[in-house]
């Protein structure tokens, strides 16, 4: 097993723990246990030498979480679900993650099955993100956080 299959696998048992946790807090979020795991977020303060420790080879940069205050690469050896790094480049969710637990799980990115919608914090509004429109679910400011991606389209052209 190489050493990113490895780092997958943990992330893998660790983004399922943050989901039952989150459930668990919320019972209004019941419906994310069926919810599809798309990406997992690793927090780093030095994407390079998180990249290089990986061993997945090359990382792409994507658009920035404006949810968690981030920016955002991910790694094109990855199949589903996508492994992100996430750098923050504010005082946001992600740099209080790092404060309080330093590097490792910070993120659990979900889709909500179509025509569903989890539940958000007041105020809360989707906004553009790294894979597309997205919502910060409740939880704790320091994370791990959970991410509602807003469901695909169902409307045909």
């Amino acid at each position: 097993m190489s050493r990113f299959e490895a780092l997958v696998r943990r992330l893998l048992a660790e983004a399922e723990a943050a989901r039952s946790a989150a459930v668990g807090r919320d019972p209004a979020l019941a419906g994310l246990s069926s919810a599809e795991l798309v990406a997992i977020g690793l927090a780093t303060v030095d994407w390079e030498r998180a990249a290089r420790a990986s061993g997945a080879g090359e990382w792409e940069p994507l658009p920035r979480d404006s949810l968690l205050g981030a920016t955002v690469r991910r790694a094109r050896a990855s199949a589903a679900p996508s492994v992100l790094l996430l750098e923050p480049d504010t005082e946001g969710p992600l740099a209080a993650s790092l404060a309080r637990f330093g590097e490792g799980l910070a993120a659990v990115y979900l889709r909500t099955p179509a025509g569903g919608r989890a539940r958000t914090r007041p105020g809360r509004f989707a906004r553009a993100g790294p894979l597309g429109p997205a919502r910060l679910l409740p939880g704790p400011a320091w994370g791990p956080h959970v991410v509602a991606l807003e469901p695909a389209a169902t409307i045909k052209p």
